[in-house]
């Protein structure tokens, strides 16, 4: 079997710890492969896995990013889906969409504002268990974030089923098949973060390749994918920070990045063998002074 490679940087300026292997990273479903071919089986695979997404949501929230982009120079908007992680599996599902006060003006504008799409679809998912915060920063950026917790990695899998429904739009898949697994030694999560439109964007006027470029040449949108995990961090195919345990994505235009990250789990076997620890050295002293106080025969 084929070693763990090099540790490489990152272009989130971090530093990656062991990577996956060649035999990890070829297992991952989101694995590298040509942007611009989609086959029918792979959209129809894709629709059957994917949540529903609320009722009635809009989807329209990169098209109207992208318009915005084009009349709107020095634009940006953020995207940042963060995972944490405990050592049973519970944790804390969020996304965050911010975007600055000119990019939101010359989105409504064009027709639409993604603020407020991914507001309302925030709204809609209350039900659900999803907690929506919208505030509005004195320099004008606005920032929504959808937060949701789970107990468990089959809790994580509906919520992330979920995620992907509210943000996927016609134009292109953000997320996919992200899971939380839970071993004896280890806690994992996987998946895949995408920023490659699909052949949907012709709608707009535009060649999916046209799409990249104009986000790409603008620095308009910024997305990464960030993963906090509840002990050292073993293997990933990201930026790792050691000190606080995360790894971090940044997702750039027409790439699909594979989502890989394995931590030490500070379970149930390490307290284990505190405790046996503790009982023998709690032996051994009761021991000792029993032979201390001894009277001599």
């Amino acid at each position: 079997m084929e070693g763990p490679s090099t540790p490489q940087p990152n272009r989130t300026g971090g530093t990656c710890a062991t990577q996956v292997t060649a035999g990890e990273e070829g297992s991952l479903r989101g694995a590298r492969r040509d942007p611009w071919r989609t086959t029918a089986k792979e959209e129809r695979v894709s629709t059957a896995r994917r949540g529903p997404g609320p009722a009635g949501a809009s989807r329209a929230w990169f098209s109207a990013l992208l318009l915005a982009v084009v009349v709107c120079a020095g634009c940006q908007a953020r995207l940042a889906v963060d995972v944490t992680v405990t050592g049973d599996g519970a944790g804390r599902l969020a996304v965050a969409l911010s975007a600055d006060e000119e990019l939101r003006r010359r989105a409504q504008e064009a027709g639409a504002d993604p603020l407020d799409d991914l507001a309302r679809t925030g709204e809609q998912l209350e039900d659900a268990g999803w907690e929506v915060a919208d505030r509005t920063a004195p320099d004008g950026t606005r920032r929504v974030t959808l937060a949701a917790p789970f107990a468990d990695p089959a809790a994580f899998a509906a919520l992330a089923s979920e995620l992907q429904g509210a943000l996927d739009a016609p134009e292109l898949t953000l997320l996919d098949e992200l899971a939380v697994a839970v071993e004896e030694d280890t806690v994992a999560v996987t998946g895949t973060a995408s920023l490659v439109p699909t052949p949907a964007i012709t709608s707009l006027g535009l060649q999916p390749e046209q799409a990249v470029a104009l986000i790409a040449d603008a620095d308009a949108f910024v997305y990464e994918v960030r993963v906090g995990l509840p002990g050292e961090v073993l293997r990933s195919s990201g930026a790792v920070d050691t000190e606080a345990r995360t790894v971090t994505w940044t997702v750039a235009p027409g790439e699909t990045v594979a989502i890989a990250a394995v931590a030490r789990r500070p379970g149930p076997p390490a307290l284990l063998l505190a405790a046996f620890a503790a009982a023998g050295g709690l032996a051994a002293l009761l021991i000792g002074l029993r032979l201390v106080r001894r009277p001599p025969s």
